[in-house]
């Protein structure tokens, strides 16, 4: 299960139990609290989406510790001005650990059944002349592959050019080049 959230901005993809760096939030270290903008969870193919928010979602973290980013170089300057600006700055970021991503639409199940398959089919059959690839059919929750049966291929027959004369099409005279230039060719 994961949950997309957002703080300070910027919207980060979260798991439990996985440590992410956020701008700086004012949480002292070892304190748990609920993030409160969360945009998106999805656990296997089940995904609830936000409008813009979801409101029952529970997205729990505990502040690891405070920090500073790597410093990050700027500089401008204009080509023959003797103009130059150079500068650096850290950002400030807070590590979190994510303890806990809940909906009430992914509650826990004891057992989850589990998908019968149904035998490959070991015959080929034909159906009116054309034959038909063997398939895999599954029950459930799984997605049923369905594929077309083969069509068979008519030849096209050519048309016979034997003992008949083709007419060959008269190809235009070239174009006369100029005086000079015919005489450097030869």
């Amino acid at each position: 299960m994961y949950a997309i959230i957002e703080t300070g901005g910027l919207q980060f993809r979260v798991e439990e139990n996985e440590k992410v760096k956020v701008p700086r939030l004012q949480a002292s270290p070892g304190e748990t609290f609920k993030i409160p903008r969360v945009l998106f969870i999805a656990e296997g193919d089940n995904t609830l989406i936000g409008t813009p928010t979801l409101n029952e979602a529970e997205v729990l973290a505990s502040v690891m510790q405070h920090g500073r980013g790597e410093k990050i170089v700027g500089f401008k300057y204009k080509p023959k001005k003797k103009y130059r600006r150079h500068w650096g700055a850290r950002q400030d970021y807070t590590e979190l650990l994510i303890t806990k991503i809940a909906h009430p639409a992914f509650l826990p199940t004891k057992e989850k059944p589990e998908v019968e398959k149904v035998e490959a089919l070991k015959e080929v059959p034909e159906i009116k002349g054309k034959m038909v690839k063997p398939t895999t059919l599954t029950t459930g929750k799984e997605k049923k592959k369905v594929i077309p049966p083969v069509k068979k291929i008519e030849k096209k027959e050519k048309p016979e050019t034997k003992g008949k004369i083709v007419e060959k099409k008269e190809e235009k005279p070239k174009r006369k080049i100029l005086g000079f230039l015919s005489e450097r060719k030869k």
